[in-house]
């Protein structure tokens, strides 16, 4: 804020991985360049405590809620957040799985949550004996946030999975160093380093035979700590049951797969890999009766994220075309004329991501060119999904209206 020669800024750092701050040394910089004096300044906690009801900021750095309360939407329309009245989630019940194949520890937690916005869970995992088996270099318990959430009337169940990949990758890498040190050839010493890291992430998975569980809400409030035991292996369940996409809980039988829409109390199932787009994901037919090459004026705004992200990006509002072509050969899709920044795949099976589904995926055509292009194959009448999506970053993606060109090689 500036008026009358005077000025008034705010800004927030994130100093959670900084050693302790013990002072501040500010310089004002103006528009032009020139700098201001310097002054040291003493880190100090938030004067002002604000009451129930009352606006904040989610930092909570320059006013604070109260200590029993959490700065929280009120509503998920509101755009500013207010102090609310914040609980901790319990933990009443649970189950453990083991994938052992996969090296994967599945949870399942049930428990209460006044306010219905449990998001996470603290898991730290032990052996047979008692002893911590933690997923963090430096110990103790790690959060995870839930791959699946059901929230409702006070109860909570969270579906999540955690593995030892990330613990185990420091040996395998001095193993790597080691082989290649010694003079081995790097693609061989690639593979035994992948070897050794997949055998230590299984086996301490393995060794897990039970967890300390403890909820956190979306206010980062976190409940006490709750044992469950290791019950199961991870079961193969029956087509159209619920299921999670890395099997860690449920693993699909025979060819099923786990899919699904993603969607808060919306499970995922197992059942065959679905071909078509969802009932409600917008799809436009791209008339093939006619001579190519097929134009089309199109546009992602004002749409939302239907079928994911491709392997190059993505996630923002997407326009989703059905393509099945009269001739097999090889084709491409371009946009141009585009008031945004696009980036587009194409699939085989639209809701289903993966290398297996994806036949090709572009961001930007060339340096300093936002349209994208998109060159794949396709049998006769096979139909396959070009996905025109966005470039997501920071957070923010890029819609606009563009032309889509599919012509033939």
């Amino acid at each position: 804020v500036q008026a009358d020669g005077m000025f008034q800024g705010e800004i927030i750092f994130n100093l959670a991985d900084f050693p302790l701050i013990v002072g501040v040394r500010l310089t004002m910089v103006d528009a032009f360049g020139l700098e201001s004096n310097t002054i040291d300044a003493a880190p100090a906690a938030p004067e002002q405590v604000l009451a129930l009801g009352e606006e904040c900021n989610f930092a909570g750095v320059f006013e604070a809620c109260m200590e029993a309360d959490a700065c929280a939407l009120a509503n998920e329309d509101d755009e500013a957040p207010v102090c609310s009245v914040a609980t901790a989630p319990t933990v009443t019940e649970g189950m453990l799985y083991l994938n052992a194949e996969e090296g994967l520890v599945g949870i399942v937690i049930t428990g209460q949550d006044p306010e219905n916005n449990a998001a996470a869970v603290s898991i730290l995992p032990k052996d047979a004996e008692g002893n911590d088996l933690s997923l963090i270099e430096a110990g103790g318990a790690a959060a995870a946030g839930f791959t699946f959430i059901s929230n409702a009337d006070g109860t909570y169940t969270g579906w999540t999975a955690v593995a030892y990949r990330s613990l185990c990758f420091p040996a395998a890498q001095a193993a790597f160093d080691a082989c290649v040190a010694a003079g081995g050839d790097e693609e061989a010493c690639v593979d035994e380093a992948n070897a050794g890291l997949d055998e230590c992430a299984v086996d301490t998975a393995a060794s897990v035979a039970s967890a300390d569980v403890a909820g956190i809400d979306a206010t980062n409030k976190t409940g006490e700590f709750f044992t469950i035991d290791m019950v199961n292996p991870t079961p193969v369940v029956e087509t159209g049951d619920n299921c999670d996409d890395i099997a860690a809980i449920a693993i699909c039988p025979g060819e099923d797969i786990c899919f699904g829409r993603a969607a808060p109390g919306v499970h995922l199932t197992c059942g065959p890999a679905q071909i078509e787009c969802f009932d409600d994901t917008p799809t436009t037919d791209i008339d093939t009766a006619a001579a190519g090459p097929w134009v089309l004026e199109g546009t992602n705004s004002e749409l939302e994220n239907y079928v994911g992200t491709g392997s190059c990006g993505g996630g923002g509002p997407q326009a989703v075309f059905a393509f099945a072509p009269p001739a097999a050969g090889t084709y491409t899709a371009t946009t141009s004329g585009i008031t945004g920044d696009t980036l587009m795949f194409v699939r085989t099976n639209c809701q289903l991501p993966g290398e297996e589904y994806e036949l090709g995926c572009n961001d930007d055509i060339e340096m300093g060119n936002l349209a994208s292009s998109v060159e794949f194959n396709v049998e006769a009448d096979q139909t396959v999904y070009i996905v025109v999506d966005t470039f997501v970053g920071n957070g923010q993606s890029f819609p606009g209206d563009f032309t889509l060109t599919v012509s033939a090689r």
